[in-house]
């Protein structure tokens, strides 16, 4: 999940010429990771059995960018 903020950052560095650069990616996961990760695979299986049903996928997602009080269910719409 962390695939483009790794190529962001790696391509910084390399245009700055550098050869190493240390980053906090990992650490979460060694020490459990985030609650979001071990949610992922059933997000995933949502996501595919919205998609059997076509154009409700995006107005489940429409609905709940629109309705959702919190940020974490705005960005899962």
């Amino acid at each position: 999940m962390d695939g483009f903020n790794t190529f962001c950052g790696s391509k910084l560095a390399h245009d700055q010429g550098l050869k190493v650069v240390l980053s906090g990616l990992g650490g979460d996961e060694v020490f459990g990771g985030y609650q979001s990760f071990r949610m992922m695979p059933q997000m995933v299986k949502g996501c595919e059995r919205l998609n059997m049903v076509g154009p409700l996928r995006r107005t489940v997602g429409q609905m709940l960018q629109g309705a959702a009080k919190s940020p974490r269910d705005r960005r899962l719409g």
